[in-house]
C-alpha cells in the first residue's frame, strides 16, 4: 500500500480544496490507520496554533507549511505564552495593580506571548469589568504595535496586531463607546490585510463589527456585515462561527421586526446546535425562536421552544438566562389570556432579578406588569408600580436618564394619565439605554 508523506498530508489537512490529491487521500485514510493517525496529528498541531478567537499563525504564513515548521512554531508559541503568563501572573487579577505595573512601557513585557495572554484576559474581563478589559487590551495593542514586523515569518506579526485591536473593540463595546470600537476594528482590519491570507480574520472582524453596530441600533449596517462574514465561515469550515453568525443575523432581523425572515434561520440554527450537541447555542436559538413565534401569535410553538430553553438553562445552572426565559414565559401567558398566571410569573421574575441585582431588567418586568394591569382595567395597581419604581431607583442612585424616564411615568400616574402607550415608550427607552448608556430620555410626541 502506497503511503502519503507529511507534506502531502499537511496540504490536504490545511486546504483540502487546494490539494490535487484530496480525493485520493480521503479514500486512502479510510483504510490506512497509519496515514489516518498522522493526518490527525497534523490537524492537532494546527489547532494548537490557533488562538481562542482568531489568531492563527499557520494560516498567516500562507500555503501549507511542512510538519517540521509547524512543530517548531507550536513549540515557540507555547514557550512564548508560558513566559507571558508567568510575567503577568502578579498583575492580571487586580485592575489597580495592573495599571500601576504599566507593563507596556517595560522591555521584558514586550513579547508576543504577553500580547496573547493580555488578549485572553481582556476577553474574559469584558462582562465583569469592562474598564479593566480596556486597560488590558490597550496594553496588548501598545506592545503588539512595537514588536518588529519580521518577528515571525511572512510578517505574521500583523495577525497578532489585528487580534489586539479587535479585542480592544470588544472592551469598548461593553463600555458603550461604539464609535471608538468601530475605529479599533478599522485598525484591526488594516493589520489583517497585511497578511498573506486574511479572509477568515477579516470575517471575524466583520462579525464583531456587526455586534457593535447592533449595540448602537444600526441594524441595517449590522445586517450587511454579518451577511458578509457568513459565506467566509462556511468556506473555511468554521461551522461554530457560522452558526453564531446566523444567530446574530436572526437577532438583527428580529430587531428590524422582520419576523418571518428570522424564523427559518433560527430553526436552522437550532437544528445545527442540537446535532452538534451545543447546549448553550441550542438554548439561545430556542429562546429567540420562541420570542419570534410569540410575536407571530404562534403560541403553542413558542411554549415548546421557550420550555426547551428553560430546561437547558436550569440544567446548566445558568440562573440569569433561566430567569429571562421565565420572563418570556410570563409574556406568553399574558398573550394567551391567562392574566392571573402571567402576573404571578411576572412578580416572581421581578423578585429574581432583584435578588440578582439586575436592576434594569427588574424595572422592565415591572413595566410589563403595569402594562398588563392597565389592560385589565386596574389603573390604580399600575400607578402604584410606577410610583414604586421611581422611588426605588432614585434611592439606588441610578443614572439621570433612567430616573428622568421613570419620573415622567410616575408623574403621569399621579395625574391619572398613565396609559399603555406611555408605559411602552418608557420601556423601549430603558431597553435602548442598556445598549446606549448616554441616551437621553424624551417624552413621546403628542
Amino acid at each position: 500500500m502506497k503511503h502519503y508523506n507529511d507534506d502531502e498530508l499537511a496540504q490536504y489537512a490545511f486546504d483540502p480544496d487546494d490539494s490535487p490529491l484530496s480525493d485520493a487521500i480521503e479514500r486512502h485514510v479510510r483504510d490506512c490507520p497509519a496515514c489516518d493517525a498522522q493526518l490527525h496529528f497534523i490537524r492537532t498541531i494546527d489547532e494548537g496554533l490557533k488562538d481562542r478567537e482568531s489568531w492563527d499563525l499557520s494560516n498567516s504564513l500562507g500555503g501549507a507549511p511542512d510538519v517540521t515548521s509547524l512543530l517548531e512554531l507550536a513549540a515557540r508559541v507555547e514557550s512564548e505564552d508560558a513566559d507571558g503568563a508567568t510575567l503577568l501572573a502578579p498583575f492580571l487579577e487586580s485592575p489597580l495593580r495592573f495599571v500601576w505595573a504599566d507593563v507596556s512601557r517595560k522591555e521584558r513585557f514586550r513579547t508576543p506571548g504577553v500580547v496573547r495572554v493580555l488578549c485572553q484576559a481582556a476577553l474574559a474581563a469584558c462582562e465583569k469589568n469592562p474598564l479593566h478589559a480596556l486597560d488590558l487590551a490597550d496594553a496588548a495593542v501598545s506592545i503588539a504595535e512595537e514588536l518588529p514586523a519580521d518577528h515571525y515569518p511572512a510578517r505574521a506579526i500583523h495577525g497578532l496586531r489585528g487580534l489586539a485591536w479587535k479585542d480592544r473593540a470588544n472592551a469598548l463595546r461593553y463600555l458603550g463607546r461604539y464609535g471608538d470600537a468601530l475605529a479599533s476594528l478599522d485598525e484591526s482590519e488594516r493589520a489583517y490585510r497585511l497578511l498573506r491570507t486574511s479572509a477568515l480574520e477579516l470575517a471575524v472582524v466583520d462579525f464583531v463589527r456587526a455586534t457593535v453596530l447592533v449595540s448602537g441600533d444600526r441594524f441595517e449596517d449590522a445586517l450587511v456585515c454579518v451577511r458578509r462574514c457568513e459565506p467566509v465561515f462556511l468556506e473555511h469550515r468554521e461551522e461554530v462561527r457560522y452558526r453564531h453568525s446566523r444567530l446574530l443575523e436572526a437577532t438583527i432581523l428580529f430587531m428590524l421586526r422582520d419576523l418571518r425572515s428570522a424564523r427559518p434561520i433560527l430553526i436552522d440554527v437550532l437544528s445545527g446546535a442540537r446535532i452538534h450537541s451545543d447546549p448553550t447555542l441550542t438554548a439561545r436559538a430556542a429562546h429567540n425562536l420562541g420570542l419570534v413565534e410569540l410575536d407571530l401569535g404562534e403560541l403553542p410553538a413558542a411554549k415548546e421552544h421557550l420550555t426547551l430553553a428553560l430546561q437547558i438553562y436550569e440544567e446548566g445552572g445558568v440562573s440569569t438566562e433561566a430567569t429571562r426565559t421565565r420572563w418570556s414565559l410570563a409574556r406568553l401567558a399574558a398573550a394567551g389570556g391567562d392574566l392571573e398566571d402571567a402576573l404571578l410569573l411576572f412578580r416572581s421574575v421581578r423578585d429574581e432579578f432583584g435578588r440578582q441585582g439586575i436592576t434594569i431588567d427588574q424595572a422592565l418586568v415591572a413595566l410589563d406588569m403595569a402594562d398588563l394591569l392597565l389592560a385589565t382595567g386596574d389603573a390604580a395597581a399600575a400607578s402604584a408600580i410606577a410610583a414604586e419604581l421611581f422611588v426605588t431607583f432614585r434611592a439606588a442612585g441610578m443614572v439621570t436618564s433612567t430616573i428622568t424616564a421613570l419620573g415622567f411615568l410616575h408623574e403621569a400616574a399621579s395625574r391619572g394619565r398613565l396609559t399603555p402607550k406611555l408605559v411602552q415608550h418608557v420601556r423601549v427607552f430603558l431597553e435602548r439605554a442598556q445598549r446606549q448608556p448616554a441616551l437621553l430620555f424624551a417624552p413621546p410626541v403628542e
